[in-house]
This record gives C-alpha cells, structure tokens and sequence, in this order.
C-alpha cells in the first residue's frame, strides 16, 4: 500500500504524520507552515507489514518540498 509521510519544523516544535491520500499530506504539511514551522516534506512510501515488527515504511525516493512565500504553500518536487 501507498502512504505519504509528511514533516513539518519549527523552532519549538515538530509535526509529522502519515496518510493515504497525497493531497491530505501536502495540506496537513502546509497548515504547519502557514503557522510558522520552518520547512515541511511529505515523501512518497510503502506501507508494509513485518514479520519482526508491526509495520514498516519503505521510501520510495520522491516526494516534495514545501516553502511559505507571502502567505502561500508553494511545493517543489524534492528528489531523495
């Protein structure tokens, strides 16, 4: 299954989180930024069931970069 991580900083604080849907995780990353966290990126992952633990993600290798500039979310694609 296909999940989207997503990370936001800020100077005191850190968000992240994970969802299945790629316009959820670019939003939920820019409401970070829209409140000042100082850099946000979802990345592209698989979703997979271990034998040794519960769960794990493996990244993809794409994924996106997100800026605020004058009040707005603007995404680059970000190479990983």
């Amino acid at each position: 299954m296909i999940v989207y991580l997503w990370d936001a900083t800020g100077p005191d604080r850190r968000s992240r989180g994970v969802t299945d849907k790629k316009d959820r995780a670019l939003s939920l990353a820019g409401e970070c930024l829209l409140r000042g966290a100082d850099s946000a990126y979802v990345e592209v992952a698989s979703f997979t069931l271990g034998v040794m633990t519960i769960h794990h993600y493996d990244r993809m290798g794409t994924g996106w970069r997100g800026r605020c500039i004058d009040g707005r979310v603007m995404w680059e694609p970000w190479p990983l």
